[in-house]
């Protein structure tokens, strides 16, 4: 008994020193902390936060890389490639449309100066 009255105290007194630290510290940078604010500095991940978190990773991804194709095809569209085209067309037509949109984007890229 007398152990855990010892234990209840010198933890009343930890938690007390660090609360105290804790408004010294939000003082001096003029905001309020509470002790709901305190975040630990490195928790440990459950698993199902880090399944979240490789969800979230791999939407991430698949939407960049969506993004990717759609702007490629959108670039070749542009240049006269699509689906109207007859089958037997497909390969000159997507190898015209890939020059096309190369030397575009090579006239659009500005000359560099000539002091670099």
């Amino acid at each position: 008994m007398k152990r855990l009255v010892m234990l209840a105290v010198a933890t009343a007194a930890f938690v007390m020193l660090l609360s105290a630290a804790m408004a010294q510290g939000a003082a001096s940078s003029g905001v309020a902390a509470t002790a709901s604010q305190v975040q630990p500095v490195s928790a440990p991940m459950t698993k199902v936060q880090q399944k979240a978190k490789a969800k979230v990773e791999r939407k991430e991804t698949r939407r960049q890389a969506r993004a990717a194709r759609n702007a490629e095809l959108k670039r070749l569209e542009k240049n006269g490639f699509g689906p109207q085209a007859s089958p037997a067309q497909y390969p000159e037509n997507m190898t015209n449309a890939e020059r096309k949109a190369a030397a575009q984007s090579k006239s659009a890229v500005p000359a560099s100066t000539p002091g670099q």
